[in-house]
């Protein structure tokens, strides 16, 4: 069976990303920020039509989780959750969120962040293999790096990287850490973001998308294709990596079928052989 494809409206997510927050201070064993309707552009006399719409858009994709010793519709998106305080059914000028502490983002990357990068192999030999994996990929325009790690592509393509349009999403906070300590000037709001691509939602579109070493496997309950298509920018490229066999991530995936595959690279031998998934979408 096929997983539907969740894509929110671009509109859903600036409203949310572009909000103004200030920190719960009376609520310090749930720390936690909100936005008001003052605090919105159109803001009158209390009220906000945009922050309304933004509420009932909001519950339309949420899902239920604890909230203390209750239960509240959280909506996950870029590494944050964000909830309201009333029931579905009722009006409110108020949003609530917070990073995600549900353990959707736990990884098991972190405790080995500080070593990925490491190899028992000569220097020469690694950066040769690496620099086969990586440089097909040839990330150009905007670049969207699904399971960005430590930072990997950047590593082996920094020249073709225009920093100021690269985006890394990683779930784990190890490897996004020792990114961020490589290649500081990558710290700027909206590079590195704690996320799954299941659960990335942007209103950008990228001329490259890649999902490196693997990277492409650890997705599950939707279809990495489609979603990859859906944030192409016209003419833009995705160059998917998958492990030796990626049937069992397919599956997870609810691919009705599975895309073509393409072999590893020549040269790409790293830990293990990969196959690519290749593909493009045309001008609209």
């Amino acid at each position: 069976m096929t997983t539907p494809l969740r894509i929110l409206p671009d509109r859903l997510v600036e409203n949310l990303e572009s909000a103004t927050y200030q920190y719960a201070v009376t609520m310090q064993n749930i720390p936690h920020y909100y936005t008001v309707a003052r605090t919105w552009a159109d803001h009158k006399d209390g009220m906000s039509e945009e922050l309304m719409w933004t509420v009932w858009e909001m519950r339309k994709h949420d899902v239920m989780r604890p909230f203390g010793n209750m239960e509240q519709h959280y909506l996950d998106v870029n590494g944050f959750s964000y909830w309201t305080m009333v029931p579905r059914d009722e009006e409110t000028m108020l949003i609530n969120r917070q990073y995600s502490t549900h353990g959707a983002y736990d990884s098991p990357f972190d405790a080995i962040a500080h070593r990925y990068d490491d190899s028992e192999k000569p220097w020469y030999v690694v950066q040769a293999e690496r620099e086969a994996l990586y440089a097909p990929a040839a990330p150009s325009g905007r670049v969207l790096d699904i399971g960005c790690g430590t930072g990997l592509l950047v590593d082996y393509c920094y020249r073709a990287i225009d920093r100021q349009r690269y985006v890394g999403i990683d779930p784990s906070a190890g490897m996004l850490a020792k990114f961020a300590l490589k290649h500081p000037d990558y710290q700027a709001d909206a590079t590195l973001l704690r996320t799954t691509f299941e659960d990335y939602e942007t209103p950008l579109r990228f001329d490259t998308i890649v999902a490196m070493a693997g990277s492409g496997s650890h997705v599950t309950g939707v279809d990495i294709v489609e979603k990859a298509r859906h944030l192409l920018a016209p003419g833009g490229r995705a160059f998917l990596t998958f492990y030796r066999d990626p049937t069992a991530a397919f599956e997870r995936m609810g691919l009705n079928r599975a895309p073509e595959v393409a072999a590893t690279p020549d040269g790409a031998v790293m830990d293990g052989e990969y196959v690519v998934v290749e593909l493009t979408r045309g001008e609209d």
